[in-house]
């Protein structure tokens, strides 16, 4: 596991990965231009703002409306973004797209949220299974994407069950 997901004891948390078969920087070229999201993003449909740490975006995902979030982190193979409610203290997600190389041709991501404030538990207990199902398919999305782009293909993908 990364440095970049450390999620505070208890916090709910959702997490997903999937080999790609691409190099790491292929990927990651991918991840961040945030102006490509809507040619192979079916689950993010729509990211407007400037890929860099500190910068507040707006995300549009599937059948949602836009969202600002910040990024908290970017650093090469990390991005990590924040969301909440008007108060924090009431629901917060921290997002993580995190990228580690398996061999030059290989690349394992992972895509994690964990969850905090007053009314985490319970938007989890209802959403969680949706917000997995839009993890993995933008995984699934960022696959195919990857794989057309460098022409590798590898079938196996690995899952974090939580």
């Amino acid at each position: 596991m990364s440095g970049g997901f450390l999620p505070p004891p208890g916090a709910p948390t959702i997490e997903t990965a999937t080999l790609v078969a691409a190099p790491i920087d292929a990927l990651w070229t991918i991840l961040t231009s945030f102006e490509s999201y809507g040619n192979w993003n079916a689950s993010i449909r729509k990211v407007n703002g400037p890929a860099r740490a500190g910068a507040t975006i707006v995300v549009r995902s599937a059948g949602e409306a836009d969202k600002p979030v910040r990024i908290e982190a970017l650093s090469p193979y990390v991005m990590h973004w924040v969301g909440s409610s008007e108060d924090p203290a009431d629901f917060r997600g921290d997002h993580f797209f995190e990228l580690e190389a398996v061999s030059a041709t290989e690349t394992l991501f992972l895509h994690r949220e964990y969850f905090t404030g007053l009314h985490a538990a319970a938007v989890v207990a209802r959403y969680g299974d949706a917000i997995r199902a839009s993890f993995e398919l933008l995984n699934a999305c960022l696959k195919a994407e990857a794989e057309k782009v460098t022409g590798i293909h590898v079938s196996t993908n690995a899952r974090v069950a939580r």
